[in-house]
C-alpha cells in the first residue's frame, strides 16, 4: 500500500475513535469563538476588473471594511414568520385597495369615453369636451368672453344656432365645463 493510502486510511481509523465528549468540547468552544470574527476580504484590480479575494492581492493590501451582521433576535419574542405573514396580508390588503380604486376610475373614465363618443354622434356638446371638439360641431364661436372665479380662469363660447337658439359653453383648464342653451323669444 502506497504511503499516502496508509497516511489517508490511519486518519480515517482515527475518526473512528473521536468520543462524543469531543464533539461536545468542540461544540462548546465553537460556541465561545466571538460573534465578531468575521472573513476578511481584498479587493483587487486585475487589469479593467475588478476581484474580491480572501488573500492580499499583494503585500500592505488592507482588507475591505465590511458592515456589521444584522443579528436577528430569537427567542418567544421573535415571530419573523408571524411578522413576515402580516406583512404579506397588509401588502396585498393594500394591493387590493389599490386594484379597486384603478378599476373605479377606469370605469368612471369609460363611462365618460362612451359620454363624449355618443355627443359627437349626436352633435352634442357635453362637460369634458375639448375645444377642438366643440369647434367641429359648432364651428367657431360667435362671441368669445374670459374672466375669473374662484375656481381659477374661465372662458365662455357663444354660438347662436340656425333656429336662434344661444349656446354658451364654458371652458376651464381645457375642457368643457358647462353648457347653456336658450331658445330665441319670438
Amino acid at each position: 500500500m502506497p504511503l499516502q493510502n496508509r497516511a489517508a486510511a490511519t486518519i480515517i481509523k482515527g475518526m473512528n475513535r473521536v468520543s462524543p465528549l469531543s464533539i461536545l468540547y468542540g461544540c462548546l468552544l465553537a460556541a465561545l469563538l466571538p460573534a465578531s470574527v468575521q472573513a476578511q476580504v481584498y479587493r483587487c484590480q486585475q487589469g479593467e476588473v475588478t476581484v474580491f479575494s480572501d488573500r492580499p492581492c499583494e503585500a500592505g493590501a488592507k482588507p475591505e471594511p465590511l458592515p456589521q451582521p444584522v443579528i436577528v433576535p430569537a427567542g418567544p419574542s421573535a415571530d419573523l414568520l408571524g411578522e413576515a405573514e402580516k406583512a404579506a396580508q397588509r401588502s396585498a390588503e393594500r394591493q387590493a385597495d389599490e386594484n379597486a380604486e384603478w378599476h373605479e376610475g377606469y370605469k368612471t373614465r369609460k363611462q365618460q369615453e362612451e359620454k363624449l363618443r355618443n355627443a359627437r354622434v349626436t352633435g352634442t356638446v357635453v362637460e369634458g369636451m375639448r375645444p377642438a371638439e366643440v369647434r367641429r360641431i359648432h364651428g367657431e364661436p360667435t362671441v368669445v368672453s374670459q374672466g375669473s372665479n374662484s375656481k381659477g380662469p374661465y372662458e365662455t363660447w357663444s354660438f347662436v344656432g340656425s333656429d336662434g337658439t344661444r349656446t354658451h359653453v364654458t371652458f376651464s383648464n381645457g375642457v368643457v365645463t358647462a353648457v347653456r342653451s336658450r331658445s330665441s323669444r319670438k
